[in-house]
């Protein structure tokens, strides 16, 4: 995509042929969450086309996992810190 557009390529050209390529490159459980997205977000941007809706849903998607996952690992302290909260109910 990024390349079409230095291209000058306008995202209206190439967007109904790219949507559902990448749509199809997504696992089952990614695409359940996008179609649950599309049904339950009330207000979409006038102008935005289907691909930049999905973009936008992959980067939320993306972002979220890298949270998620700093906030499991912590300071590297991992699973020990479970097991110290485990330990002490004992």
């Amino acid at each position: 995509m990024r390349a079409l557009e230095t291209r000058g390529v306008a995202t209206d050209k190439y967007a109904a042929m790219l949507f559902p390529l990448v749509e199809s490159c997504l696992s089952e459980e990614l695409l359940r969450a996008w179609q649950k997205h599309i049904d339950t977000s009330l207000v979409q941007q006038s102008g935005q086309t289907r691909l930049d809706n999905l973009t936008s849903f992959l980067k939320n998607d993306v972002d979220s996992e890298e949270r998620i996952t700093m906030a499991i690992q912590g300071f590297s302290f991992g699973n020990n810190i479970r097991g110290t909260v485990q330990n002490r109910k004992r």
